[in-house]
């Protein structure tokens, strides 16, 4: 029976059958595995650090039994030796570790020493030395231990440490208490008689992250998830762990919880002391409008505008709860009471829409706190001022009815939007998109008009759609509500047809009367 190949030095194998290949095993890269030893253990220890149960001390094949088995592992390699040859030739993990890298290139020679004809191999010598290529012994394996839970004598790892997978030099008391020396898992090799040896570090293993910059690796991924909108579920998704596995391999994935719990939570309470720092003593005006998540999820949401910047507040979930005036009136009690102690800013004004919860709550709030200023949402208002424009019974309207046909004739008609498009590359080079309006949204509605009229005069209600974009603006002041309101009211005092002149008019006054004019006026 010919001698063992010496790449079996770089491989390691449960002895399972490979597929339908009865004459050769399962064998897996022994870096590879060690990569994945590294992530377990760091999962471990993390959950162990998080009051997770204690895991048992293992040897260094128990190690690579268990790292097959996660969902990280690599994919099997049939026991071919040229199959072996060619994975250890390029696998990424060896050529990160140069004495991984010397191993090898040592292995591949004595591989390339076995293959010659016995006319090539030099004289045999007759004493019994060693064989006559010798290489140096491959790096011990290290000694893949957790460490036994925290004695009674200690304190639990600070929030710090919680990403750390190991310490970057073990303590002598976390392997004082294990007597065993793990057995090397490399079988013997006819080339070569391997040295047995036992390391309590991983200074030979992949390089390793500091605790400070897998904290902070946690952070940005942390705002990486939040500035693109990505579920917290996708954390856990293994083409998601694959691509970390792969291109960062010694960072500590969080978990779904470690990161929308503690770590939200430390970088929520960061942006807080930021705004605190730049808002504190200031004067604010509260605003809050209700709206509904993806989930269909009723939530409330409130903001403070301080020197024309807006700042998120609370968010409050409204499931299960009443749509009053008295319960949004104890919603704005208790965000008043927060942003006091929290930013430290005096509140001097309440915002709020002008819907039946909204109308009360305000009444409420001047009743019982006489001086804070309450005012109605403009932008609100603007927009129903428009409703009632478009409310308007006139034969020219229906042009715009009209012109909503077109576009939802042509967005549902795909050759004959193809064709348009062609159209519209021939005769100037550029392709506009046919925009179809929401019904609520006077400044999507003109966006409408004016694309599909672009080449015509623009159309007399532009003033809406400046009104519209200047009373939603977080710059907007109680100055700029009166000039847009008088100046609306001026534009249309010249309309040619009289019933748009009324109507508008009408509109705006009765919208006037019911707001605090005095404070306007102020």
């Amino acid at each position: 029976m010919p001698p063992k190949s010496a790449i079996w030095e770089l491989f390691w194998t449960d002895g399972s059958q490979y597929g339908q290949d009865r004459s050769h095993r399962n064998t897996w890269c022994r870096c590879c595995l060690d990569l994945v030893v590294v992530r377990i253990q760091g999962e471990e220890t993390l959950s162990m650090a998080n009051g997770g149960p204690a895991v048992p001390q293992r040897t260094g094949e128990q190690w690579y039994q268990t790292a097959i088995t996660h969902s990280l592992r690599p994919a099997p390699i049939s026991g071919k030796p040229d199959k072996m040859r060619r994975h250890a030739a390029r696998c990424t993990a060896i050529a990160a570790i140069p004495d991984r890298t010397r191993q090898r290139d040592a292995v591949f020679a004595a591989m390339d020493q076995s293959k010659r004809t016995p006319s090539e191999q030099p004289p045999a010598s007759t004493s019994t030395a060693s064989p006559a290529y010798q290489y140096p012994p491959p790096p011990p394996l290290p000694n893949f231990s957790i460490p036994p839970p925290f004695p009674s004598s200690m304190s639990p790892p600070s929030n710090s440490l919680l990403f750390s997978p190991y310490p970057a030099s073990p303590s002598p008391s976390m392997y004082s208490n294990s007597s065993l020396e793990p057995p090397s898992p490399y079988p013997d090799s006819p080339h070569l008689k391997r040295r047995r040896t036992s390391t309590s570090s991983f200074s030979q293993g992949p390089p390793v992250w500091a605790a400070e910059q897998q904290e902070e690796f946690g952070q940005d991924l942390c705002r990486l998830f939040v500035a693109c909108g990505w579920s917290w579920n996708a954390v856990e998704n293994p083409q998601f762990k694959i691509f970390f596995q792969k291109y960062l391999p010694t960072a500590i994935l969080p978990s779904r919880r470690i990161l929308s719990g503690r770590i939200l939570d430390q970088e929520s309470n960061k942006v807080i002391q930021r705004t605190r720092l730049q808002i504190e003593g200031k004067l604010a005006t509260y605003s809050e409008d209700g709206w509904s998540n993806i989930a269909k999820t009723h939530m409330n949401t409130s903001l403070l505008s301080v020197d024309c910047e807006p700042h998120l507040l609370r968010t409050h979930n409204m499931t299960g709860r009443p749509k009053t005036g008295d319960e949004l009136f104890d919603i704005v009690k208790s965000d008043l009471v927060y942003a006091k102690e929290t930013y430290g800013v005096e509140t001097i004004a309440v915002v709020t829409d002008d819907g039946p919860d909204g109308k009360k709550m305000r009444r409420l709030v001047s009743e019982e706190m006489p001086e804070l200023a309450t005012f109605e949402c403009w932008a609100h208002q603007i927009s129903l001022v428009t409703g009632n424009f478009l409310g308007i019974k006139l034969p020219w309207m229906e042009s715009v009815k009209l012109a909503l046909e077109v576009i939802k004739w042509f967005n549902h008609h795909g050759v004959a939007l193809d064709l348009l498009r062609g159209q519209q590359q021939l005769m100037s080079a550029k392709t506009l998109a046919l925009i179809l309006p929401i019904v609520t949204r006077w400044v999507s509605q003109y966006c409408s008009v004016r694309r599909i009229k672009k080449l015509e005069t623009p159309i007399r209600t532009c003033s809406f759609a400046i009104a519209a974009n200047l009373l939603q603006a977080p710059t907007c002041r109680l100055d700029t509500v009166a000039t847009c309101l008088g100046n609306l009211f001026r534009l249309f005092d010249s309309a040619p047809e009289p019933l748009v002149k009324k109507t508008v008019q009408s509109s705006l006054e009765r919208r006037w009367g019911k707001t605090d004019q005095e404070l306007m006026i102020l």
